[in-house]
C-alpha cells in the first residue's frame, strides 16, 4: 500500500475534527481515537490476514494502527503492516512496513456497532466502562474462509 504523506496528514486532521464535531444519538458515546490492541488475541504486532500467491504461503503482520471513530457515523484508520511470505521451508521474505488509510461509516444501537468498509460489514459491541470495543469480521475474497476478531482500546 503506497501512500501520499501529504494525503494521509489531511485525513487524519479532517477526521480527528470530525471526532470533535456535536454529537448524533449514541454516536457521542464512541466517537474518539482508539488503539488497536489485539487481533484474535494476540497483541501487536499480530498477524490478519493470510492467503497464498505464486506458492507461496503469505499473511499480513500488522504492526500498528489507530481507529478514529466520528460522532457523526463516519471512520477512518491508519494502518501500519508488513507482507511476509514464504515458499515451504525457505526463508521469509518481508516487504513493507506500508501504511494506509481506510475508512468507512458506522451505525451504533445500544451497545452493538456495524461498521462497514467497502460493502464489507464488521459486527462489534462497545462497553463504556473500560473504554474497549470489539469488531468481528469475515474475510471475502482471497480472504473467504477466515474470520478477525479485533479489539481496540479507546485512548
Amino acid at each position: 500500500m503506497k501512500s501520499n504523506p501529504f494525503g494521509e496528514w489531511f485525513l487524519f486532521v479532517s477526521i480527528l475534527c470530525l471526532a470533535a464535531c456535536p454529537t448524533i444519538g449514541h454516536a457521542d458515546e464512541v466517537a474518539g481515537v482508539y488503539r488497536l490492541a489485539e487481533i484474535n488475541g494476540q497483541e501487536l504486532p499480530a498477524v490478519s490476514w493470510s492467503f497464498s500467491r505464486g506458492g507461496q504461503d503469505c499473511r499480513f503482520l500488522v504492526i500498528q494502527s489507530t481507529f478514529l471513530l466520528g460522532s457523526d457515523g463516519k471512520w477512518a484508520a491508519l494502518l501500519s503492516e508488513q507482507e511476509v511470505c514464504s515458499a515451504g521451508d525457505g526463508p521469509e521474505v518481508t516487504e513493507g512496513p506500508s501504511r494506509g488509510i481506510l475508512t468507512g461509516t458506522y451505525d451504533i444501537s445500544g451497545t452493538e456497532l456495524e461498521l462497514s468498509y467497502e460493502g464489507i460489514v464488521s459486527l462489534g459491541t462497545f462497553s463504556e466502562e473500560g473504554g474497549r470495543l470489539t469488531l468481528r469480521t469475515v474475510g471475502v475474497g482471497r480472504f473467504e474462509g477466515q474470520s478477525l476478531e479485533y479489539v481496540l482500546e479507546k485512548d
